[in-house]
């Protein structure tokens, strides 16, 4: 999907295939080696139905494999020969280890708030997003105003994207996403369902204190039984959409070609994916 974005969002002024395509496989690469390193920080161990690398060599080489992986996703990236992307690919590995570092210090942290939520997933998830489009943008050769319209697409896109992987974590189909339903919420991670529980219940102390029991299935049972009586899952399906239609409104400046299309209904395939 990531390098998708690239390939369209590079169309609307002057597109070079090779180019785009370079950049296309530095940014799934570079989220490819975000999974590994994810996989090892939430001892993850099936992933797309597949045992993680992780759970087959064990944490030390699943590091090393992760690494070797961002290392070539740096060489697509160096080959557009482009300082502006160059240096764009290397603020998204900064911020995507941001956000996975405030991910790891707020595990099972029932006081943060949707600031805080924000701020990870804005990091981990939107920022590559708005990496393909800005810089598919900026190797086009756009007017500046037209590579922040792509950017502001690509931010507005990753943010739906996580809220509805937020939905899917807790109300998905195992056989489907290819892995446990609840694992982020077990793992420690308040994503918008369980956010929004927490608002909905105020200082629900007994609630709160559920994530003192980790990795405790009772976290997952408690919230999903939680988010049924509040309608939660609707609420965020909500949010997401509307961060969609702000993605889909950051294109409307741009010439009227058909990648405009296709980028905005990719924006609602997103609202709509079952994986």
């Amino acid at each position: 999907m990531r390098p998708a974005v690239a390939l369209m969002a590079g169309q609307f002024y002057q597109y070079d295939r090779e180019l785009h395509s370079h950049l296309a496989a530095a940014v799934e690469l570079l989220h490819i080696g975000t999974l590994l390193h994810d996989d090892i920080m939430d001892k993850a161990t099936i992933r797309h139905s597949k045992p993680t690398p992780n759970s087959i060599w064990g944490g030390g080489r699943a590091v090393l494999i992760g690494d070797l992986v961002f290392a070539n996703a740096a060489a697509p990236a160096a080959v557009t020969k482009n300082l502006k992307v160059i240096e764009l690919f290397a603020q998204t590995l900064m911020d995507i280890t941001a956000g996975e570092l405030q991910q790891s210090l707020n595990a099972f942290n029932a006081e943060q708030g949707r600031q805080e939520y924000y701020f990870r997933i804005s990091h981990k998830t939107a920022s590559l997003f708005a990496a393909a489009s800005e810089g598919a943008g900026i190797l086009s050769q756009a007017p500046e105003e037209f590579v922040t319209c792509l950017k502001d697409y690509g931010y507005y896109l990753g943010i739906s994207f996580q809220i509805i992987d937020d939905i899917l974590d807790v109300i998905g189909d195992e056989r489907i996403m290819g892995k446990p339903v609840g694992s982020d919420l077990l793992a420690g991670v308040i994503t918008l369902p369980c956010l929004l529980v927490l608002e909905k219940e105020g200082n629900n102390k007994t609630l709160k204190g559920v994530f003192s029991h980790r990795g405790d299935t009772e976290i997952f049972q408690q919230f999903l039984g939680k988010m049924q009586r509040h309608d939660i899952i609707k609420e965020c399906y909500s949010i997401a959409a509307d961060f969609c239609s702000k993605a889909q409104h950051s294109l409307d400046g741009l010439p009227d070609k058909p990648a405009k299309q296709a980028l905005k209904d990719l924006a609602d395939f997103i609202l709509h994916r079952e994986k």
